[in-house]
């Protein structure tokens, strides 16, 4: 269902919408697991995700 979803969501929005969205998912996943589960990054994890996430925000 997620995956039909945003198959048509990408053919109503832009290109550059559509890359910014697809960056966001990891960091609203975190978000996510955190607040609702309750669950947290331990510090290796933040150090792996950190770059990822850095180099998102410089790509867009």
């Amino acid at each position: 269902m997620p995956f039909s979803l945003e198959s048509v969501a990408l053919r109503r929005i832009a290109a550059r919408v559509s890359a910014v969205l697809n960056t966001l998912e990891p960091v609203i996943a975190t978000l996510v697991g955190f607040v609702v589960l309750g669950e947290a990054l331990s510090t290796l994890q933040w150090v792996r995700v950190l770059p990822m996430r850095v180099a998102a925000v410089a790509a867009n």
